[in-house]
């Protein structure tokens, strides 16, 4: 199933491609499964999009909660935009970034660019635990981005998780040296994540992956029953660990 993506690496999976190399082309022409979870996630999301870029798309029909949470995250935004974007010349919202070789590609909720400096925003809708915004791949990987947005000179780029039921937003930023840095990490991540024959890792990250459990990649299989095995064995007596 092809998207804008072109079937091609994109910056939200970038942890994983780090952890397994091989899971973005075992996962090409997979179908993406949404939950309630992801479906309310989007409904958020675009009702950010809308109040931020009216008529780009309609506003969604949210219930109260869902409401609640997409105000508290217009508002964190904002705070985030008069201390680290004061005088905002550019907005965009929900645009999707390519590299220089159009390998990969990133789509930001929200950037804010301030001359040479640039804003990036991340909405995370759910209660769940999020990677602190410092060593957050995907954020990592918009930046590089963002850093390269054709016709712009950007030297400094803030980064933040915006996720009010969680707390307060998760902030970062990227110095000139920190994005030339980035870039060259980031690069060889989705040079890996586009070859062929990359090994596939199994691991926690496979819950997120639509190839695990297929015949795509036998190795999430193997993982799920040896960890299914061991449950039903009963933890392993101290006497059995290796010294």
């Amino acid at each position: 199933m092809s998207d804008e993506r072109g079937d091609l690496p994109s910056a939200s999976n970038a942890a994983r491609y780090a952890a397994c190399p091989g899971a973005h082309r075992a996962c090409i022409g997979l179908r993406d499964e949404s939950s309630e979870d992801s479906r309310r996630g989007d409904r958020i999301h675009a009702w950010l999009q809308a109040s931020r870029a009216p008529g780009s798309v309609a506003f969604p029909d949210l219930d109260a909660d869902e409401l609640d949470v997409a105000m508290q995250c217009e508002r964190q935004t904002n705070l985030l935009i008069a201390k680290h974007a004061t005088v905002p010349d550019r907005i965009s919202v929900e645009t999707r970034l390519w590299d220089h070789s159009r390998t990969w590609s990133g789509k930001a909720d929200l950037v804010v660019t301030d001359g040479a400096k640039a804003l990036v925003v991340d909405y995370k809708t759910g209660r769940g635990d999020v990677e602190d915004a410092t060593g957050n791949l995907q954020l990592r990987a918009l930046a590089v981005l963002v850093r390269n947005i054709p016709g712009t000179w950007i030297d400094e780029v803030v980064v933040a998780i915006v996720q009010p039921l969680a707390g307060p937003p998760s902030v970062a930023r990227y110095t000139l040296d920190d994005l030339r840095q980035a870039e060259s990490e980031i690069d060889e991540i989705m040079a890996k994540a586009n070859a062929h024959g990359q090994p596939r890792t199994p691991g926690p990250w496979c819950q997120y992956c639509r190839a695990s459990g297929t015949e795509r990649c036998p190795e999430s299989t193997a993982n799920v029953t040896a960890l299914a095995t061991r449950a039903e064995v009963g933890p392993i007596e101290d006497a059995e660990l290796p010294r």
